[in-house]
């Protein structure tokens, strides 16, 4: 009887560990394909993971990783309405394990949040925003920095509703709060000053956002002196405000420094294609349409090459 009881035990254990062997097999297969581009491969594995994952108590985390992971693939294929769907479920069910005061549900309702604000669904993303906002404040304490970036957050989604003058207590906050914890030359504090000096501009109003550039700027040539490739955001917000305020030769020495420095580095991605479209349009502005076609040119064949590895 003793050994009857036994073997039945060893069945029931059997048959629990059969689906999560597959579950990980699975999943460590599709994130596999997904680093060396196989990605019919990883579209079917991920898929596989996450039926297996369905056989897992709605507790289990291991259902939200293979929900974030198969999320983030489709995502990165072009498929947000899959993202989006995959993402809600997600962060319903990390909501239902962990509440509305950790840090883990507002990482899942951000994500959710993304991806309704890249499909212009700016209404759902702004309350999905607040949201991971309220439990933002409740992991960490409204006065704590890492509250900063929802609170960004939501004022770009009140930006892109076309209500940015609400946005700026927002942005004003979050500068205070990176501030105050990171001091006011750390590159955190650099950032939230572009993120204030952009809707000063976006409102039209230029005198506001000119001392705000100018100290982003110092702030960031000092936090970042040794990585100059991650300046070049920086400069480049700074050439485009410049050329909008009709300074035409500071903008173009910013916009070739830039230029310079990704070159420098070897970079050869979306960075630079946008660096170089701005120099173009510059550059035609400025009746110097030869030079501007070199640049266009260049511009045209990383966009190519790009729309050649996204099709692979």
């Amino acid at each position: 009887m003793a050994r009857r009881a036994i073997l039945i035990a060893a069945a029931l254990c059997a048959a629990c560990a059969a689906p999560a062997a597959k579950w990980k097999e699975d999943l460590d297969a599709g994130r596999r394909a997904v680093e060396e581009r196989r990605l019919v491969e990883a579209d079917r594995r991920l898929a596989d993971a996450a039926r297996a994952a369905e056989r897992f108590p709605p507790d289990d985390p291991r259902r939200v990783e293979t929900l974030q992971a198969l999320a983030s693939f489709r995502l990165s294929q072009g498929d947000a309405e899959a993202a989006e769907a995959l993402y809600g479920r997600s962060s319903r069910l990390v909501q239902s394990r962990l509440g509305d005061s950790r840090p883990e549900t507002a990482a899942a309702l951000k994500s959710l949040g993304d991806v309704q604000s890249l499909r212009e669904r700016h209404a759902d993303a702004e309350t999905t925003y607040r949201k991971a906002l309220e439990v933002s404040e409740r992991a960490y304490g409204a006065d704590d920095p890492r509250v900063a970036g929802r609170l960004y957050d939501v004022a770009l989604t009140l930006q892109a509703l076309g209500r940015a003058r609400e946005a700026e207590p927002l942005l004003k906050r979050a500068l205070e709060l990176t501030e105050k914890a990171k001091g006011p030359d750390h590159v955190e504090t650099a950032q939230r000053l572009h993120d204030l000096a952009q809707l000063y501009q976006a409102l039209g109003r230029p005198l506001e956002a000119e001392p705000l550039y100018r100290r982003m700027l110092a702030v960031q040539e000092h936090a970042l002196a040794n990585d100059p490739v991650a300046q070049t955001p920086y400069l480049q917000s700074v050439a485009l405000f410049a050329e909008s305020r009709e300074r035409l030769d500071e903008a173009e020495h910013l916009f070739r420094r830039v230029v310079s420095i990704l070159d420098a580095a070897k970079v050869d991605d979306l960075r630079l294609e946008s660096a170089l479209e701005h120099y173009a349009h510059l550059l035609r502005r400025r009746k110097r349409d030869r030079d501007a076609e070199g640049l266009e040119r260049r511009a045209a064949f990383l966009r190519e090459g790009r729309h050649r590895e996204n099709g692979r």
